[in-house]
């Protein structure tokens, strides 16, 4: 046994020995340093001190003729260098790292940088004009002119690129809808051009847009209370930065209040309470605003609602909207406007059903909240469900990890003792199947649960909706 125990470890020494070289030494490569436009510095890495080599650039078909070789000699760290000039701007060329014997040690692909200018930020009356991949510190000319049609505007403006060759310049005071043309220059050459047409803004509603029509949103006021005398048509809630909190309306149609809404946050930056609704009577009643949420079994609305935190109205209740999709979009309009959703969109499907869904069943202990009416069936299953999952989840599980590690224990310090092994493999079947038998039961329970309990007062137990 010893016998073959010191051949094992002779060839594990010889394979190390062999193996350690390609480790410790690395292959030989390329890098570049201080890519440009013309230019590059070629580095090589992976020699051996004082190694003699040539760095050779040539290029790829396409690119204009260029083919130069620089002697180099590596330091003390393997490195050798060499700086080509003379390159084609967005040229695409091959790298190589000869020996004395002329043999190839590395090669690479290169490609010079290319300028670029684009256009960003671009509105109805203002562009931010962009130039990257220049040299760095590099003096540029932009000019920007109108096209065609559009009232004549022409400015040029100087800009020098910073350390990473990049540079831009936003102009304002453009025309709504125009077409323009930019350029960068250099010197008095033109280098890139290119062409963009400015953002139209949404035509005028037909009908109630504050202020030039409808009933605009009284100066720090707040909706009208629900109950009050509010002429038929459509309407949306808002909070504008000068106007304050208030409802816009009425429109005559659902589209014309759409136009107005999209209006006011593209031009206003309002933050939008509540989508377009419709009141059908003169006293029809308004629902209430988003700024404060219904209290528990309170009358409500069926439809969808969510809950958030806002940083101007505080914390409050949005809804009804008719559809999962139109809650979603209101929802994700908050939060681009700064609010914390602090309850995703649920169903009200009847005024019933609103109080039930209060049912606080995740918070406390195993004995869930009953409302007002008093505990029922509802109850008493979700009690179950919480007593079962605690005796799995909380009791089971734990216990189960510490006997599979005493049994672990005991499997690896067994030795030659062959009732210590007995004794841990049978710890191991033993748990295992009773987690088995565990888990199953708690399956066989979730899965009548799901048939027998109010889907509303499921939707609150976490455990039941991530994994049914």
């Amino acid at each position: 046994m010893k016998k073959y125990s010191l051949k094992l470890s002779f060839l594990v020494i010889s394979l190390s020995l062999f193996l350690l070289p390609s480790l410790v030494f690395a292959a030989p490569a390329i890098s570049f340093n201080s890519l440009a436009q013309t230019s590059v510095i070629l580095k090589a890495s992976g020699l051996t001190a004082a190694q003699k080599v040539t760095l050779y650039v040539i290029n790829k078909s396409g690119t204009t003729a260029y083919s130069k070789g620089i002697p180099s000699t590596a330091d003390q760290n393997g490195y050798a260098l060499a700086t080509f000039t003379g390159l084609k701007r967005g040229g695409n060329y091959y790298t190589y790292i000869f020996d004395s014997t002329n043999k190839t040690l590395a090669q690479k692909d290169l490609k010079t940088l290319d300028p670029q200018l684009n256009y960003t930020n671009v509105s109805a009356t203002s562009v931010t004009l962009k130039a990257t991949n220049y040299e760095p510190n590099q003096n540029l000319t932009f000019r920007l002119k109108n096209v065609g049609e559009t009232p004549y505007f022409l400015q040029t403006l100087n800009k020098t690129a910073n350390t990473n060759g990049t540079a831009e310049i936003t102009y304002t005071g453009l025309t709504p809808g125009g077409d323009y043309k930019g350029e960068v220059l250099i010197g008095t050459t033109s280098d890139k051009i290119i062409q963009f047409k400015t953002q139209t803004p949404p035509p005028p509603s037909g009908g109630g847009e504050p202020p030039s029509g409808g009933n605009e949103p009284p100066t720090g006021g707040n909706p009208p209370p629900s109950g009050s005398n509010v002429e038929p048509g459509w309407y949306y809630q808002m909070n504008d930065a000068q106007l304050g909190t208030g409802t816009a309306g009425p429109f005559a149609t659902a589209e014309a209040c759409q136009n107005s809404l999209d209006s006011q946050v593209a031009n206003h930056g309002s933050l939008i309470l509540k989508d377009c609704y419709e009141v059908t009577t003169q006293s029809g009643t308004e629902p209430p605003s988003s700024a404060t949420p219904p209290p528990g079994g309170s009358t409500n609305e069926k439809g969808w609602y969510f809950e958030m935190d806002d940083p101007l109205l505080g914390i409050g209740t949005a809804g009804p909207f008719a559809t999962q999709g139109e809650c979603k979009t209101s929802r994700d309009l908050q939060v681009s406007k700064g609010a914390t959703i602090t309850k995703e969109c649920y169903e009200r499907a009847t005024t019933e059903s609103a109080s039930q869904s209060d049912l606080s069943s995740t918070g406390g202990g195993l004995v869930p909240d009953c409302p007002e009416t008093g505990c029922g069936w509802d109850q008493l299953m979700l009690l179950v469900a919480k007593v079962i999952d605690f005796l799995v989840f909380y009791l089971s599980l734990p216990i189960a990890a510490i006997a599979f590690a005493y049994a672990g224990f005991l499997l690896m310090t067994s030795g030659d003792n062959s009732g210590k092994r007995d004794q841990a493999k049978e710890i191991f079947r033993k748990v295992g199947l009773g987690l088995v038998i565990a888990m199953a039961a708690w399956l066989i329970v979730s899965t009548i649960l799901t048939t027998l309990v109010d889907p509303a007062l499921l939707d609150k137990y976490s455990l039941l909706k991530g994994i049914l």
